[in-house]
Parts: structure tokens; sequence; C-alpha cells
């Protein structure tokens, strides 16, 4: 028994060797050999509660980070992110206009509006990432599946804490709509990642010789979702 009040998800597979993962929101998922005993799994954990409380403390700080630069009013001038970069909205008011408009012209954020009502501005915000993020990923899936000469059943927009994409074995993708937020080639990385697990559905050596080949600079869009994901947020 552990002597620490950690809580964490132990994880069985057909793998060597013991592999801890901290999430962005201090989750701890321990990952382990089928037949490996409790007691030898705790050991491990204990010798690295120092490093999985460097890793908590780094989202920490992050989150802090991501409170500080996100909007809460949608004010004039307040910068919204999009494909990795963040550009001001312009707001204007229209008297009697019942429903928020969001649009964009590649320099900054147009908002009209018929009321002074942050939620209302902000989920119209999130109608509009999640549309343009529909958009984006049809446009990239169908890229990439015609390289790799891939095959792909239903593409569905989602909304999830911690994951960024998913597929089925009826080949159904599912992607989050916070991508949007991040460069292009991350969303490409994303979107080649899922493309993969159609082939491989695991993560072997195979499975990221796969992504490799289709996209060599993967490990720094791989290492900027380690760094920024937590960012992705309005």
């Amino acid at each position: 028994m552990l002597s620490t009040n950690l809580q964490y998800q132990i994880v069985y597979s057909k793998r060597r060797t013991v592999g801890i993962e901290v999430s962005p929101d201090g989750t701890v998922t321990v990952r382990a050999p089928l037949r490996m005993p409790k007691k030898d799994i705790e050991q491990i954990i204990m010798s690295k509660l120092d490093w999985i409380e460097q890793k908590r403390m780094m989202f920490h700080k992050k989150a802090e980070k991501a409170n500080r630069v996100l909007n809460t009013d949608y004010a004039e001038g307040s910068l919204m992110p999009y494909r990795g970069e963040r550009y001001p909205i312009r707001r204007s008011f229209h008297q009697g206009l019942k429903k928020v408009m969001v649009s964009f012209d590649d320099t900054e954020f147009s908002v009209r509006y018929g009321n002074e009502d942050s939620e209302s501005i902000r989920q119209a915000f999130l109608v509009w990432y999640k549309k343009a993020a529909k958009e984006e990923f049809l446009r990239r899936v169908e890229y990439y599946k015609d390289i790799m000469q891939e095959s792909v059943g239903t593409i569905r927009i989602k909304e999830q804490k911690s994951c960024y994409g998913s597929c089925s074995s009826k080949r159904n993708l599912n992607f989050n709509w916070k991508c949007i937020l991040a460069p292009p080639e991350v969303l490409d990385y994303i979107v080649v990642h899922e493309l993969c697990h159609l082939r491989h559905m695991n993560h072997s050596k195979a499975f990221w010789a796969e992504v490799e080949n289709i996209l060599p600079d993967y490990p720094k869009a791989k290492r900027w979702l380690k760094d920024n994901g937590i960012l992705l947020e309005i």
C-alpha cells in the first residue's frame, strides 16, 4: 500500500515495462505488464513521486498562465486564439439583433450583437470554432487519406478534456474542436496520428514509423501539444 494519498489508475496491457502518464488535469495513469504484481508497481510509483509532482506543478503553472490570457468578457480588442495565432475582436452593436454573429476575415474576429451578454458571445464563438474545425478536419483528412490510401467512416467533431482525436474499429474518426486553436502543422499531426491508428491500433514502433513516414517532423508537433495543449481554451 502506498504511503501517500496519490490517486492513480492502473492499465494493464501486453507491454514489458511500466509507464507513468500525468494528464494536464493532474490525473495519473500507470501502464503496466499484465502479470506484474501490484506491490512492484507501487514501488515504481514511489520512486517517481517527485517526478509526478513536478509534472503536476508544471501543468498547474500552465493552467494559471492560460487563465491569465483567456478572455472572460470578449471585450473590444481582446485576443482570440485560432490556428496558432491570436486575433483581436472587433465588436459592433446592432439594436434588435437576437443572435450573436461571429465572423473572421483573416485579420480579426467581428462580433455583431444585440445585448451585452458575455456567455452568448462565448457560445457564438463555440459555434464558429466547431464549424471551422469540422471544415478543416474534413479537408485535411481527405488530403492525408488519399496519400495513405486509406478509407474512413464518419468524421465527428467533439469537445473533450484531454483527448485530441480517436478512431474506432469501424474506421470512424473523432476530433476535438479545440485543435483548431493549434498551429496547422499540429492539426496535421493529429489527423495523421489517427489515420495511422487505422493500421496500428496501438503506439508500437511500427505505428510511429508510419507517422514519421508521412510527417518526418512530427516530434515537433507532438512536443507542442505536450507543452501547450492545456492552453487550447477560449
